[in-house]
């Protein structure tokens, strides 16, 4: 897998995990774009892909909407981390 700069070892494990059972566009267009895609791990972030609906979330892409349920897994997990520990030490917000 490659390793996403802006993760720690412990998000990246989570993201490594998930991307295996999904697909890089579902975990990086769908849901969770603003949080795997573009580094935005804090929890305000987290809550608002959650809180999206469906077609909101999808767009209309059937590969992304097919792992959606498996993106929330992922996110939920992710926050389940203190925000501290999901960047790496040279990241920190």
């Amino acid at each position: 897998m490659r390793k996403k700069h802006f993760l720690s070892d412990e998000a990246q494990a989570i993201y490594d995990r998930y991307l295996n059972d999904t697909s890089y566009s579902a975990m990086n267009y769908g849901r969770g774009h603003i949080v795997w895609a573009d580094g935005n791990l804090e929890d305000s972030h987290i809550q608002f892909c959650l809180g999206l609906t469906e077609d909101e979330a999808c767009h209309g892409d059937d590969e992304i909407q097919w792992f959606d349920c498996e993106v929330i897994e992922s996110l939920t997990e992710l926050r389940k981390i203190p925000e501290e520990r999901r960047f790496p030490v040279e990241c920190l917000p």
